[in-house]
């Protein structure tokens, strides 16, 4: 497969999901950086398919990061960063399939054979806390250091994926030490995520509320929502009122979004890995899902009640 410096071109484009988090954003920030430094005289464009997350339009801002939503020109070399399915880049998902480029892929999700097959180059670390702690890695193996501002990009996505340093492993704490050593403080990372939320995203988080079903299952509350947009944060508004595991999904155009959330407690309890409850149930779906032990997203075909209850039907036989 060769270096990952071996496989850039002259033309590069950084592509992360749907609805990106800071995570996809610290990577495609990070990444871009260091192509620039191995390879100067490329052209580097990062490009983060519709529906960018508020929180990371904040951080884009805050930072002033060059990052785009729709791109046409061509390429000659095409990096996907932090998307564990091919069905979460949109519109790109066909051109991933196509040929004609060098497709580099860095993740931390669960492997995909799809990538296996397509990819001139796969960097994956399931067990990495971020895709945004495998770009520091990716800047240490080529003895270069991130500037301060791709170093509080990499740190917004590590703070992210470990749920503002409640998770990780030794070597995420490690990476956060090493650009901190560049960024200073951690108080200008916690800046990036102390803007209050906007309108539409506050009133989704009480529409989510609004609409719950819920279910005790051996003693655990599950809840079930519905929004047409905000699912990530309106799933993450029901575990901070309570609920250990919550599913929150919605229906556009006949394309099914869905977010699922649970806490650490009911992961280490149950061993329940929400990214592998997806990626099981997508085989009897009509799409692909994937994720983390406590964050997964899953996109199809399928119409919300009926994914609702293979999630529901799967839970109830893992839950004794």
């Amino acid at each position: 497969m060769g270096a990952f410096k071996d496989h850039i071109g002259n033309k590069v484009v950084v592509l992360g999901h749907h609805n990106a988090d800071p995570d996809a954003i610290g990577a495609a920030a990070g990444i871009k950086e260091l192509i620039e430094r191995l390879s100067p005289s490329s052209l580097v464009i990062c490009v983060m398919p519709a529906d960018i997350s508020a929180l990371s339009e904040r951080i884009i801002e805050m930072l002033e990061l060059e990052i785009r939503e729709e791109y046409y020109d061509s390429f000659d070399t095409l990096l996907v960063v932090d998307t564990g399915s091919l069905n979460q880049l949109g519109d790109w998902e066909e051109k991933v399939r196509g040929s004609g480029f060098n497709l580099l892929v860095i993740d931390h999700h669960k492997r995909n054979p799809e990538y296996d097959k397509l990819s001139d180059f796969y960097l994956i670390d399931d067990e990495a806390g971020s895709t945004s702690e495998l770009v520091h890695r990716l800047f240490k193996e080529y003895e270069l250091t991130p500037s301060i501002n791709s170093a509080k990009a990499l740190l917004a996505g590590i703070t992210f994926d470990s749920k503002f340093f409640s998770i990780g492993s030794t070597q995420t704490y490690k990476a956060v030490s090493e650009l901190l050593e560049i960024t200073g403080d951690i108080s200008s990372i916690r800046e990036l995520f102390n803007s209050n939320y906007l309108l539409p995203e506050k009133i989704a988080r009480i529409k989510a509320a609004q609409r719950t079903e819920i279910h005790q299952l051996s003693g655990w509350i599950v809840a079930f929502s519905r929004l047409g947009s905000y699912q990530s944060s309106g799933a993450r508004a029901l575990i901070s009122l309570g609920a250990d595991m919550a599913v929150v999904s919605g229906e556009n155009k006949g394309d099914l979004r869905s977010s699922l959330r649970s806490t650490q407690r009911f992961y280490e309890k149950t061993s329940i890995h929400l990214g592998e409850l997806l990626s099981e149930a997508s085989d009897s779906l009509d799409g692909q899902g994937s994720g983390h032990p406590t964050a997964a997203g899953f996109n199809g075909k399928v119409d919300v009640e009926s994914y609702h209850q293979r999630i529901l039907s799967t839970l109830i036989e893992l839950l004794p």
